[in-house]
């Protein structure tokens, strides 16, 4: 999943100059979750790293990459949250000591990164009523600013334990981007109640802490244990907030497919319709009037990297496995990341305008940034 985006102009050469060579940047993470990059297809010689699910961005002349101390933090499992700047890693705290920071943004000399904090569950409380207030357990999404934490605020399920109760979260963070003074964070939450259709699966952003929930506007959907929405990167643009993501929809035999689709403004649009052909929507950029989203397709059994512009599909291989995670366009050319999968080995790649470009093995490119 692609976890930046950020709008900037080709690099503009003095009139009669030849025009500049892009410059194009592949964030990614090695089989241990350890964070790398390429530039111009080669590999970069780090000299700190950090544990990272791909969430990375590119500002000038620093390297950003959000992610923590341990990939799979957790009950159990302590992981301190930070972000690295060209070889240096910043903590960012976190009030119970397990997080972990899933996106990163630059923005006017501030980072910003969002990710979760995790809370032990700590039954302490004697359960009482529905709705009182009980200890936070479990996942909660928050947004560092320069490294000053705050939760955003989610919904909870209210439970209990042998006579002890605790709110039950289960957040997840997808995206970041900031656009003047607001913050953009996009997200939803993988938590449920038994019977309870409100409580499975949501997704949503946030705009300076205010959430918008992206259910609304799914004829589809009326989120149940088999029925919801998920998000997977966003971008600004002017005053539109576009979000990527998929639409999981439980079938017949109870197996789930899922739909493609990003939503404007809060509401939906699929990119793909087939019943039982699992796409999804990895990544969106706009470039003037145009929309592109980012992800994969299974047609006829193949799974293949797919861009969408303005909602027509493009696949990027024929009868390989494949899957794009991230889009950046820069004046008439599209550069997609992902990978491919060639005779059992997986590589991760970049297209641009189609053309592959393979960067290394057992190894994913999660984010593409061209300058």
């Amino acid at each position: 999943m692609a976890l930046f985006g950020a709008c900037k102009k080709p690099n503009d050469a003095p009139k009669g100059a030849p025009a500049q060579a892009p410059t194009v940047y592949v964030l990614g993470a090695d089989n241990n979750h350890n964070f790398m990059y390429w530039k111009n297809g080669v590999a970069a010689s780090l000299p700190a790293t950090i544990a990272t699910g791909g969430a990375a961005y590119v500002s000038g002349n620093n390297i950003y990459a959000a992610g923590g101390t341990n990939f799979y933090f957790g009950a159990g499992r302590p992981g301190n949250a930070g972000y690295w700047n060209n070889g240096v890693i910043t903590a960012l705290p976190a009030t119970t000591g397990y997080a972990f920071a899933s996106a990163v943004f630059a923005s006017g000399g501030d980072v910003y990164a969002a990710g979760v904090t995790y809370y032990p569950q700590q039954f302490t409380v004697p359960y009482t009523t529905p709705t009182a207030t009980y200890p936070t357990a479990g996942y909660v999404a928050t947004c560092w600013k320069n490294g000053v934490a705050a939760n955003l605020s989610s919904k909870g399920i209210d439970g209990q334990d042998g006579g002890f109760a605790i709110t039950d979260y289960s957040d997840y963070v997808s995206g970041i981007f900031v656009s003047g003074n607001d913050v953009y964070i996009s997200g939803g939450s993988n938590i449920s109640q038994q019977g309870v259709d409100s409580t499975y699966h949501f997704a949503r952003y946030w705009k300076n802490g205010v959430p918008t929930e992206l259910v609304n506007g799914l004829t589809t959907i009326t989120p149940s244990q088999n029925d919801y929405p998920n998000s997977t990167a966003i971008y600004v643009a002017g005053s539109d907030v576009y979000v990527a993501g998929f639409e999981s929809v439980g079938g017949p035999d109870t197996s789930l497919t899922l739909r493609a689709l990003y939503w404007k403004n809060g509401v939906a649009s699929l990119l793909t319709t087939f019943a039982f052909s699992p796409a999804v929507a990895s990544s969106i950029f706009v470039s003037g009037n145009d929309l592109y989203v980012a992800g994969y397709e299974t047609t006829n059994g193949f799974t293949y990297a797919t861009y969408w512009k303005n909602g027509v599909a493009k696949n990027l291989t024929t009868n390989i496995y494949s899957e794009a995670s991230s889009i950046f366009v820069s004046g008439s050319d599209v550069y997609v990341a992902g990978f491919e999968v060639v005779n059992g080995a997986r590589y991760a790649v970049y297209w641009k305008n189609g053309t592959v470009v393979k960067l290394g093995a057992n190894v994913t490119a999660s984010s593409i940034y061209v300058q």
